[in-house]
This record gives structure tokens, C-alpha cells and sequence, in this order.
């Protein structure tokens, strides 16, 4: 939650599923909502970072909400997604590499800046 603006916001993009357990808790209390997202780490560098993405339409909606947007709103921005998930999405996942990380640990620098 951000305190200054009064509402909450999201930490990557509004499209990371929650937890599965945590989904009771979108309506009641949604600051303890944990992410379903993931780091890759090699000697405690992370290097690459991901989520599972939400896949039902739902959720997606209530996860707008949450984050201040009108049904309006999320149509207007969001409606060929919401519509897709009549079509029963998969649940699916991505990961970015950075490559840059990789080549700053391999070359053992301490910093992508020195590359």
C-alpha cells in the first residue's frame, strides 16, 4: 500500500497470479497477498526473475480493482485480455535472464558498470 497515494500499486505488472492460498485474502486483506513469482540466484546474485501469470479472467478483474481501476477502466485498457480468458488460458509462467549479471559474475566484476 502505498500511504502517500492511498492505494496500492504494483511492484512488476498487474498480471503476476497470487499465491494460490493467498486468493481468500484479495477481498479481506490484500497487502498479505503474496506473489506467485520466483528469482533465479547464483552465489546469492540474482539473475533472473519471473511469475506465474494470472489465467482467469476473475481474478485479473479483481486484481484491478484492487489496484484502482474502474471496470471501465480495465475494459478500456485490459478488455482483449479479459476477453481471451473466456477461451480457458493455461496457466503459463515467464523468466528474463539478465545476461548482464551473468557475464559481470562470470568475469567476476562486482558491478554491470565495469563491463
Amino acid at each position: 500500500m502505498d500511504e502517500e497515494a492511498g492505494r496500492f500499486f504494483a511492484m512488476h505488472h498487474p498480471f503476476t497470479s497470487p499465491v494460490p492460498e493467498d486468493l481468500p485474502l484479495m477481498e479481506k486483506d490484500p497487502a498479505k497477498v503474496r506473489a506467485n513469482a520466483y528469482d533465479l540466484v547464483i552465489n546469492g546474485v540474482e539473475i533472473g526473475g519471473g511469475s506465474v501469470r494470472i489465467h482467469d479472467a476473475a481474478v485479473q478483474r479483481q486484481m484491478f480493482k484492487i489496484l484502482g481501476f474502474s471496470d471501465e477502466e480495465a475494459n478500456e485498457q485490459f478488455g482483449f485480455l479479459l476477453s481471451a480468458f473466456k477461451f480457458g488460458a493455461p496457466p503459463h509462467g515467464g523468466i528474463a535472464f539478465g545476461f548482464d549479471r551473468w557475464v559481470a559474475m562470470f568475469g567476476g566484476q562486482d558491478s554491470i558498470r565495469d563491463l
